[in-house]
């Protein structure tokens, strides 16, 4: 049986009220003082894991439930897993959302100084090609119809000028588009997400 929106919230509410009363931001940070990186986020992770709802273990980072609207994400170093990657990961998310802000890409809320962890929204991502067509009014194929592809070069994407006027999705990826993301690798509902108020959000945006 398919958890839905709504009993996903209930659940991430009710796991947040059973925990979060255990979680400071003064003895998280304190917890990693004086170390180097790999004891930080050993320490990072350690304290969140005790006051915190895991919500994903990536392969290379940890993501932990932080508010309703945001989570944790720790990088990771646990047997053979360096967490290096995982420092990587959270400083490429971090300068991707820095230098495109006014892109709709996950918002990043706070970071380490060595990208150890960051916060950042919650973002769900969209389960069906049925759900993006809901959100976006388009479905995937309808949206590929307006892409021109010429191997090697980018996705020209051209929709009418009457569905562009009226729709916002396709201004956003028109203006997406301007800025120099081929949009052609963002018609697929599994590039996509939405936040806790229900706004699109990027997941690849192939920056």
């Amino acid at each position: 049986m398919q958890t839905t929106v709504g009993q996903l919230r209930s659940i991430i509410r009710e796991r947040i009220r059973s925990k979060l009363s255990k979680f400071s931001w003064n003895e998280f940070v304190a917890a990693q003082e004086g170390l180097k990186i790999q004891g930080a986020a050993i320490a990072a992770n350690n304290y969140a894991s005790r006051a915190l709802q895991l919500l994903g273990k990536g392969s290379s980072r940890n993501t932990y439930v932080l508010t309703s609207k945001t989570v944790l994400k720790i990088a990771k170093f646990e047997g053979t897993v360096s967490g290096a990657d995982g420092v990587s990961q959270n400083k490429n998310e971090r300068e991707v959302y820095e230098a495109h802000k006014d892109l709709p890409l996950t918002r990043v809320l706070k970071a380490d100084d060595n990208d150890v962890w960051l916060v950042s929204e919650l973002v769900n991502p969209i389960n069906n090609d049925e759900e993006f067509k809901k959100l976006t009014g388009f479905s995937e194929l309808e949206l590929d119809d307006m892409c021109e592809y010429d191997f090697g070069k980018r996705t020209v994407f051209k929709p009418k000028k009457k569905q562009l006027a009226k729709s916002p999705f396709l201004q956003l990826l028109k203006r997406i588009d301007a800025s120099g993301i081929d949009v052609g690798d963002l018609i697929s509902h599994e590039q996509w997400g939405k936040n806790a108020d229900g706004e699109m959000k990027l997941l690849d945006s192939g920056l």
